[in-house]
């Protein structure tokens, strides 16, 4: 009886020690699906709310402060530049489903677009004329020189 429990005990810590020191895989990947999420909720509201809204269209008034938590938020969770998100948006809509739009699912599939839109996206995010002539209102400012440049950076921290 008791060579069994020995055996156990020590094929139990084996096995704990797998999966780091006993903890719960069920509850680590729990985390992780739960974080995504609220990543991508951020990540959404930030674009929506601040990119869209804010500067592509010019719909809305953010105070300094919130735009700052949202640039802050967007660096963390895409590593993207405002001013190239601005760019391509600005672009759609003044090509929108014609020649020269850089994502139209009309001209280029709408599968095609859907699963590559990230490519569609930093092909024409690199296009230094849609850049200047479609969002020069947004310059690279000091914060954008001395830290949301630094893309990788950003979404490297995010992920930790």
């Amino acid at each position: 009886m008791r060579r069994e429990r020995a055996s156990l005990s020590t094929n139990e810590d084996r096995r704990d020690h797998r999966f780091g020191q006993g903890a719960n895989v069920g509850r680590q990947i729990l985390i992780i699906a739960i974080s995504s999420l609220v990543l991508t909720q951020i990540a959404v509201f930030a674009t929506s709310i601040y990119l869209h809204r804010a500067l592509a269209h010019r719909s809305l008034s953010l105070r300094p402060i919130v735009e700052l938590v949202f640039r802050i938020a967007l660096w963390l969770v895409t590593g993207g530049s405002r001013q190239q998100w601005v760019a391509v948006h600005r672009k759609h809509h003044t090509y929108t489903d014609r020649e020269g739009d850089p994502h139209s699912p009309r001209l280029l599939g709408f599968w095609k677009v859907q699963l590559g839109n990230v490519y569609y996206y930093i092909h024409e995010a690199r296009n230094p004329r849609t850049v200047a002539t479609f969002a020069p209102d947004l310059a690279p400012d000091r914060w954008e020189k001395t830290v949301f440049s630094w893309g990788w950076t950003g979404l490297g921290l995010g992920g930790a």
